[in-house]
């Protein structure tokens, strides 16, 4: 465009030459303005091909993200399982952990309620049977006209006397072969030989004043808590009486049938121990107070220990050489098995003639 002005204004150009160059300048022109479309269109391109590429990048960007987030919702859902499986398996784990609980348990309290039976049947086996003996009063030793009966009384056997005692219990039977051979079977106690007479249910035989108190007594008070003894002296005759006025529990006069004695004179065909409660029972419901072995009684004897005996719950002298038996036995007469006799013997032999039963206080801790 610049030439174009200078042609014109320059004085001596030819029109020929203005033709020419206006011509030209317009070839000019029309080229710079079809540079100046394809430099457009290129740019038009260009930013095309800018927002193509911003299109597919912001396309990509998308379908990145989708793909991001639906790798995150599977991540979280294969979290999400994973952790209902682990919740699954430690539901089932506790279900399994509670349901071996409860059978554990289950199994424990069988285990208990077994042992407790045992042990209940074990006790039921070495525990004597006891009778409550009412406390009261009664006339201890021989009485003229009750018991001077079948030989009449022994010197030993007066003054009778009054006496009061309190209430106790004492044992229904004598003690058995069974329950003393518990204890010998636990080691405690030493082998009572039966003398060719049988076991089990006969009342124990060849033990002596120590080894009761000393073994037996002792084991059987360890393994029951409880507080067994041999009776009192004053104890034995109020219950082997039970509550009667007679020489003997059931009256004045005696048989075969009443008791196991006698064999010592042929009065009957026994000549061994008999089980115990074979006959009936006393008043106080005790067996064989009057026969079947003489039975030891926890006092010291003295022959005129009546002479001076306490009115209430007499204990026998402070010291001795023998202790009291009591209640005669398969061997002795009709005379020896009254209520009232009274024998003794040192505390340390064990024939066949000696046995016992066993006594406890009333203490409400044992009931």
């Amino acid at each position: 465009m610049q030439t174009y002005r200078t042609a014109i204004n320059y004085p001596g150009f030819s029109a020929g030459l203005v033709g020419w160059l206006f011509s030209g300048g317009l070839l000019l022109s029309v080229a710079a303005h079809a540079e100046t479309l394809e430099d457009k269109l290129q740019a038009q391109i260009q930013q095309e091909k800018q927002e193509q590429a911003a299109a597919e990048a912001k396309r990509k960007q998308e379908e990145a993200a989708k793909q991001k987030a639906a790798k995150e919702a599977a991540a979280k859902k294969e979290k999400e399982r994973k952790a209902a499986a682990a919740a699954a398996k430690k539901e089932k784990e506790r279900k399994a952990a509670a349901a071996a609980a409860e059978k554990e348990a289950r199994e424990e309290a069988a285990r208990k309620a077994a042992a407790k039976e045992a042990e209940a049947q074990r006790l039921a086996e070495i525990e004597p049977e006891m009778q409550l003996i009412p406390a009261g009063k009664f006339m201890m030793g021989c009485v003229e006209g009750r018991d001077d009966v079948e030989g009449g009384c022994e010197d030993d056997e007066k003054p009778a006397h009054e006496v009061s005692i309190n209430a106790f219990y004492m044992g229904k039977y004598e003690v058995t072969f069974d329950q003393w051979d518990a204890c010998e079977q636990a080691k405690a106690c030493p082998h009572a030989g039966d003398s060719g007479w049988g076991r089990g249910n006969r009342p124990v035989i060849n033990v002596s004043w120590e080894d009761i108190t000393q073994k037996y007594i002792p084991w059987l008070n360890q393994q029951t808590g409880r507080h067994y003894r041999l009776p009192t002296e004053a104890e034995w005759e109020y219950a082997a009486r039970g509550g009667s006025d007679t020489a003997y529990p059931w009256g004045n006069t005696i048989s075969c049938g009443n008791a196991n004695y006698g064999s010592y004179s042929n009065q009957c065909e026994t000549v061994r121990t008999k089980p115990v409660g074979s006959y009936t029972a006393n008043g106080y419901g005790l067996y064989d107070t009057a026969g079947n072995v003489w039975e030891w009684c926890q006092d010291w004897y003295a022959g005129d220990y009546y002479k001076s005996s306490p009115v209430s719950a007499p204990h026998g002298p402070g010291a001795g050489a023998a202790r009291v038996l009591r209640g005669g036995s398969w061997y002795n007469d009709a005379q020896y098995v009254r209520s009232a006799d009274r024998s003794h013997d040192t505390p340390v032999p064990r024939i066949n003639l000696l046995g016992f039963r066993l006594a406890r206080s009333q203490l409400k801790r044992q009931q």
